[in-house]
């Protein structure tokens, strides 16, 4: 027995990062769970934002941090429409 699965598209995420937003960033619920692939390309932006290299601006520094995280992990970044809502959210 197979089961199909769903496709969210990128407006069902930015609603799944919004709902996350007004339960994670309460302290009585608080929510936990950041996928890890998120979590690694925070890494590799901040990594590329802490060269403060001043010609480049932001999208530049996306950019970078895309190509940073594909030879990390020799794949894709998949969910920086994730990323762009959730980048200026404390965590």
């Amino acid at each position: 027995m197979t089961t199909e699965k769903t496709r969210w598209t990128h407006d069902d995420d930015r609603l799944l990062c919004s709902a996350w937003l007004n339960v994670g960033t309460d302290p009585v619920i608080g929510v936990d769970q950041v996928s890890k692939a998120v979590d690694k390309f925070v890494g590799c932006f901040d990594h590329i934002l802490n060269r403060r290299e001043s010609r480049l601006n932001d999208e530049d520094r996306k950019m970078r941090a895309l190509e940073l995280y594909h030879q990390n992990e020799e794949s894709n970044f998949k969910y920086l429409h994730y990323w762009e809502v959730l980048k200026n959210e404390d965590k």
